[in-house]
């Protein structure tokens, strides 16, 4: 009757060194480099997927403060163009039919 061959894997997944028992030192030390390569790639994957997929937008409601230099006197956009401070705040309060870019040819802005 020949001989059987009993192997016994539970003391092996016991032990904290088994690892270092099974492989030699550089077999070690791929694994573990392979891991961490491993581990470094999808933390680096990760990443890379959330600021490619994510689009920063500002939150709803809040408030805007611009600082300006003068007392507003009339809150006109007729009569703003005599005063500088009237003028840029009638510009963040009333938008015009029509507005010019930077080679001063006018463009659409509310149509």
């Amino acid at each position: 009757m020949p001989k059987q061959l009993k192997l016994n894997f539970s003391s092996h997944a016991k032990s904290p060194n088994s690892l270092m028992k099974i492989l030699t030192k550089k077999e070690f030390f791929l694994l573990y480099s392979a891991l961490l390569v491993a581990i470094v790639s999808l933390v680096t994957w990760s990443i890379s997927y959330y600021l490619s997929s994510t689009k920063v937008v500002p939150a709803t409601g809040g408030e805007y403060t611009e600082g300006m230099v003068g007392e507003p006197l009339y809150v006109n956009p007729i009569l703003s163009p005599s005063n500088e401070v009237d003028a840029t705040l009638c510009s963040l309060i009333f938008s015009s039919l029509l507005k010019y870019d930077e080679n001063a040819n006018l463009i659409n802005d509310l149509v």
